[in-house]
């Protein structure tokens, strides 16, 4: 081996290693403590769920008065109703592929983001299993989020990043922030309003601020039912 590779092996190994940050928690602990905070035992112990709510307009910061109403039922069905006035629409994930339904017209398929979307809003607690959905997650460091201290852990799913941030304090998840490879500004969820109903902390606000789609909308849940008996079928494609 030449003595000038051979120097640089050796300065290499040699060289001392950075030590992981002691101030930060490993990500097994972040997703436990917000685990504990959303419900714990209380959570595990629920299979479904149904949310009555209404979406809640950014811009305007008022009700529309169209209704909505979200199912979940485990491990990863999830529904959407919206009644308006004059009109019914429905979205859905049945286990293997999303649809939509628009009224008096055929169904059709969702896209992944859309069902990303979908399963987030139905399903607002689902990040207890962060490091399932999105192995090899790691915690990022601290940060801020309207003032508050949070940690931060990035997923790196195949369409870019995806941030997550939980209160220091609370451990609750308060926002998630999208970026692109697309290019496409980002994209945030917020979560607040936290209320528990039978042993369960579910976010009564989930906000939805995407530049490249203004027809994106958070909602305001206005009342919980857990463990309510729903059909499979429900989920299903109808047409």
């Amino acid at each position: 081996m030449p003595p000038l590779m051979l120097w640089l092996l050796l300065a290499r190994s040699a060289a001392p290693q950075a030590p992981p940050n002691p101030a930060l928690p490993a990500l097994g602990q972040v997703i436990d403590a917000y685990h504990q905070a959303v419900g714990g035992a209380a959570l595990d112990a629920v299979s479904s769920w149904e949310l009555l709510a209404q979406p809640f307009d950014q811009k305007l910061m008022s009700l529309s008065h169209t209704r909505i109403t979200l199912y979940w039922k485990a491990p990863d069905k999830v529904r959407r109703v919206n009644k308006g006035a004059v009109s019914v629409s429905e979205l859905a994930f049945d286990g293997r592929a999303g649809w939509i339904l628009m009224q008096h017209g055929k169904s059709h398929r969702i896209g992944a983001d859309k069902l990303d979307q979908l399963n987030i809003v139905c399903n607002p607690l689902r990040f207890v299993h962060l490091e399932s959905i999105y192995s090899g997650s790691i915690v990022e460091g601290p940060g801020k989020v309207n003032g508050r201290e949070v940690i931060v852990v990035l997923a790196t799913p195949n369409w870019g990043e995806r941030r997550f941030s939980f209160d220091a304090g609370s451990h609750l998840l308060l926002q998630i922030e999208d970026r692109f490879k697309s290019g496409d500004k980002p994209r945030f969820t917020r979560f607040g309003q936290y209320e528990e109903t039978g042993g369960v902390r579910l976010p009564r606000e989930i906000q939805i601020e995407s530049p490249d789609d203004p027809g994106a909308m958070g909602v305001r849940i206005e009342k919980v039912r857990l463990n309510v008996p729903i059909k499979d079928v429900s989920f299903e494609n109808p047409r």
